[in-house]
């Protein structure tokens, strides 16, 4: 067995230790918002024990440090087994109709681009500030040959605060490896991987000693959770009944161009409920707030009666450039029935501050029109992007009705109107 060399004496360290230690210095670690993953070993007993799972093994480990937002930040350490064959591909799964997994390349802004992903991860999250380490000290030189690496190798050994557990992530996802029988036996029938020592087993450890290939006072550092930011905040408070206001007033104190990414588990009840209830109440509301600016929205249109049903016409709507800038994405969502409202106005006197106001004097139930430029009688009506074109049915011939809505018998002749300020 392998250990300390005499002048090396094991330490134990936590968190607080380092803190206290900062503090008599003066100084408090910085901050680090960025995710960190450090190749490791996983061994069992002692440093000349089984590898569990590294480099050497069909399993790789990492020393994972989660920081970057939108996610809870931790420590803790992944495992990582093999989808496919050595050369990390998945067609054996593929054939046997498991699929390929792929995930999202956070290299990219959003839409994000898929990749194959080619490793099933679960990831064992250490409890925050309730464990401790101890052992840190570089590597003996006798023993650096178990573990295929160059540079800095440090020793640690991680226990849990007596009644503490890891936190599984990962635990349950679907996994196949038609390549290596071994590997799939490991994940989905808890086979041992090395002597007795099964996934299980891992996964219920409350000690667990490591190989990094880190330097010794980075990893002291890393350890310790110094550099972690605060618990991950919504930043919405205790979830509430719906209330649109304040809901609103929610939503519009905490925009962002920041987006959270999907969440599989949370850590407690409010933050389940926050994003149960965000999620569906910030999708009405931006389309109700859209939906607003739309119906603010004054165009100029015209319209053609169809020859061959009495009361019926073809709107041609002039839509600016800006408005499918703004409105684009929710324009989706609210004209996807291909129905939509058409409200005709006419300018009056009489507005408070001394201007002119508008008086809403129809309002038509339309069907969008696809593909306008197969219509015949809209051949001389030259319909181009981003114009609208919708049909609709005249049931209220009032005076004031007929009076605004304009017909032409070509774009050209209305064009022609538009220059001169003819109200359309």
């Amino acid at each position: 067995m392998a250990g300390p060399k005499n002048d090396q004496v094991g330490t134990t360290s936590t968190a607080q230790d380092h803190a206290s230690s900062a503090a008599a210095a003066g100084k408090s670690p910085a901050i680090d918002r960025k995710n960190h993953a450090k190749t490791c070993w996983l061994l069992s007993r002692d440093l000349d024990g089984p590898i569990v799972a590294g480099s050497s093994t069909k399993i790789e480990a990492k020393l994972v440090i989660i920081a970057a937002k939108p996610r809870t930040p931790f420590v803790g350490l992944r495992l990582e087994f093999p989808l496919g064959n050595s050369n990390g591909e998945q067609l054996d799964n593929e054939v046997a109709g498991f699929g390929v997994r792929h995930q999202a390349d956070f290299k990219y802004h959003a839409p994000l681009p898929l990749i194959p992903n080619n490793v099933h991860e679960i990831t064992l999250r250490f409890p925050r500030d309730r464990f401790t380490y101890d052992d840190l000290q570089p590597v003996p030189e006798d023993l650096r040959h178990r573990f295929v690496t160059s540079g800095h190798l440090t020793t640690a050994r991680v226990k849990l605060n007596e009644g503490e557990n890891v936190r599984v992530l990962g635990w349950g996802k679907p996994f196949a490896n038609q390549s290596d029988s071994e590997v799939e036996a490991w994940v989905n029938d808890n086979k041992p991987i090395i002597d007795d020592i099964t996934l299980l087993d891992i996964t219920r450890q409350t000690e667990f000693l490591l190989v990094v290939a880190n330097e010794q006072k980075s990893l002291g550092i890393k350890l310790g959770g110094l550099s972690l930011p605060p618990a991950l905040d919504y930043g919405y408070g205790k979830p509430k009944p719906w209330d649109e206001d304040k809901y609103t007033e929610l939503w519009r104190k905490n925009l962002s161009s920041e987006r959270f990414e999907p969440a599989y588990f949370f850590d407690n009840i409010d933050d389940f409920l926050t994003v149960a209830t965000q999620a569906p109440a910030q999708d009405v509301l931006w389309v109700h707030k859209a939906a607003c600016g739309i119906r603010e929205s004054r165009f100029s249109a015209y319209a053609i009666p169809d020859p061959e049903h009495d009361g019926v016409y073809y709107i041609v709507i002039r839509l600016p450039k800006h408005f499918s800038e703004a409105f684009s994405s929710a324009w989706a969502r609210l004209a996807k029935e291909q129905v939509i409202g058409v409200v005709f106005v006419k300018e009056q006197e009489g507005s408070q501050d001394g201007g002119r106001s508008d008086k809403d004097v129809a309002k038509w139930n339309c069907r969008i029109v696809g593909c306008p430029q197969d219509i015949n009688h809209l051949a001389n009506h030259r319909v181009v992007y981003p114009d609208l074109v919708v049909r609709g049915y005249c049931r209220d011939e009032t005076s004031e009705s007929v009076e605004a809505l304009k017909t032409f018998p070509s774009r050209d002749a209305a064009e022609e109107a538009l220059e001169i300020g003819e109200d359309q």
